[in-house]
Parts: structure tokens; C-alpha cells; sequence
């Protein structure tokens, strides 16, 4: 099996999940040809307001291993000495663009947005999805290899804050964790379970956020892993994963989304 990684910079984008959609990235990879440099611009109608989308191929890396086919976009610059590896929730990982691209613009950190195996074009085989490194692994290795990263994060949103918190008690070679929103419990995984692991000597410092409008139940499931890991817990003010970084009305970072950042990028912020 080969994971082949398309790495794509987006340069203008509504970055939400509806025009940033699977369909959307489905058509540039039927219509744009995977060799570097090759571009397409589109008009976007959305929401009763049109948007111009340029999609440029940067970079193809294909990675030897037993994981199958793992899709990723980039988003920031291709050399970077932080790197943030973002998991997303199950409706697609665009909806991580406009805090990486927040992210680069603030603090120079390049992101890579993962779908997991099972999500758009990444496919895995059964033996390879059960294991959380698989997933993040290859994503950890580009960071560092190609990107020159001396830093990288692992952040996830619901899904994708759950699959954080697996991967990085299985061992994941990241410097600092979050996960924003994670169930409780995923794939047959309590994550409670794994508290003792993310205590552990060695591992890395990371965050958890949930917000109360999650339901009390699953808030305070989260606020004791966060206790039980050692690691903070950040209440988030009201909305699910993605929605807790960055305000749907103006663009702007919310003080969540301002923290993940500071976390990436190891600058202390509160």
C-alpha cells in the first residue's frame, strides 16, 4: 500500500464547510492535475454571495508503509519551524481552514488539515485504521522531514479531538496537544481509560475545551480527563468543535481559537 499526501494551498476561500465541501475538493481532483504549480479558479455561489477560489497544487509526497491513502491540505508556508496537525470533524476538514489560516498569518505556523481514514479521499485498510498512529503518523514525519518543523502540535475537533486524544497516548512525536470538543467516548474507546497514559512522564503538555451547550454530561466528562490527564480544561462560551474558534460572523478568532494558537505556537498566551 502507498499513503500518498496531496498537500493543496488554498489562497481564497470562505474556508466554511459548505463551500469548502467534499464535493468541492472532489471536482478540483477530478478537474486539476496533480503535478506542482498547476492552478484553477473558481466562482463559488454560496449563501446568496459569490466567491472566487483559487486552488493551486503545491506539493505530492508519497510515503511508503501499510496505511493505504491518506489525503491532506496545507495551509501556511512550506517550510515552517512549527507545524500544527489538524484532525477534523466528521462534516470534513475545510472547516479547520480559517483558524490555519489565521494561524499563519499571526504566527507563521503551517498547518496540516488530515482526513482521517474513512474521510474524503483517505483510505485505509482495516488493520491500519485500528491503529491512531497510522493516521497521524506520516502527517508528524512530513512536518518534520519536509517541512523542517522543530515543532509540531496535534489539534482535533469532535472526531477529531477524540482521535488526538488516542493518538497521543499511544505516543504520537508531537510537542503539545488539544482536543476541542471530542466525545467521550469514540471507536469503542473511553477516553477516561486513557487518562493515566496522558499523565504519564514524558508526555506532551496539551488542552481540553468543551463547551456547556455539549450538555452537562459530556462538559463534565471532559472537564475531568482534562483533571485526570493533568493537562488545563478551557470552557468554551457555546458551540461545537470548529464553531468555538473562530466567530461565524466577522472571520475573527475567538479567545478559544486565540489559544490553540498560542499553544502551537508555544508563546504562553492565556
Amino acid at each position: 500500500f502507498f499513503k500518498q499526501k496531496t498537500a493543496y494551498e488554498i489562497y481564497q476561500c470562505d474556508w466554511s464547510s459548505d463551500v469548502c465541501s467534499s464535493d468541492l475538493l472532489y471536482f478540483v481532483r477530478k478537474s486539476l492535475p496533480f503535478t506542482p504549480g498547476a492552478s484553477m479558479t473558481m466562482n463559488i455561489h454560496h449563501d446568496k454571495k459569490n466567491y472566487k477560489l483559487e486552488v493551486r497544487v503545491e506539493a505530492i509526497e508519497t510515503v511508503e508503509g501499510p496505511w493505504g491513502k491518506v489525503e491532506a491540505a496545507r495551509v501556511g508556508p512550506p517550510t515552517s519551524s512549527t507545524v500544527a496537525v489538524l484532525l477534523p470533524q466528521t462534516s470534513g476538514l475545510c472547516g479547520w481552514g480559517r483558524w490555519a489560516a489565521a494561524a499563519a498569518d499571526r504566527a507563521g505556523v503551517t498547518s496540516l488539515l488530515v482526513n482521517p481514514c474513512g474521510y474524503g479521499a483517505s483510505e485505509c485498510p482495516a488493520e491500519a485504521d485500528a491503529d491512531p498512529l497510522d493516521e497521524v503518523g506520516p502527517a508528524i514525519d512530513l512536518a518534520r522531514g519536509e517541512y523542517g518543523a522543530t515543532r509540531v502540535v496535534l489539534l482535533g475537533t469532535s472526531m477529531g479531538g477524540s482521535l488526538t486524544v488516542t493518538a497521543v497516548a499511544a505516543g504520537a512525536d508531537v510537542d503539545a496537544w488539544a482536543d476541542v470538543s471530542g466525545p467521550p467516548s469514540w471507536d469503542g474507546v473511553d477516553l477516561a481509560d486513557l487518562a493515566d497514559d496522558l499523565a504519564r512522564d514524558g508526555v506532551p503538555d496539551g488542552l481540553v475545551v468543551m463547551a456547556p451547550s455539549d450538555g452537562p454530561m459530556i462538559f463534565a466528562a471532559a472537564r475531568d480527563l482534562a483533571r485526570a490527564s493533568g493537562v488545563p480544561f478551557l470552557a468554551g462560551r457555546s458551540g461545537h468543535g470548529w464553531e468555538l474558534l473562530v466567530d461565524p460572523v466577522d472571520g475573527h478568532l475567538t479567545r478559544t481559537g486565540r489559544r490553540l494558537v498560542d499553544l502551537a505556537a508555544d508563546t504562553g498566551g492565556e
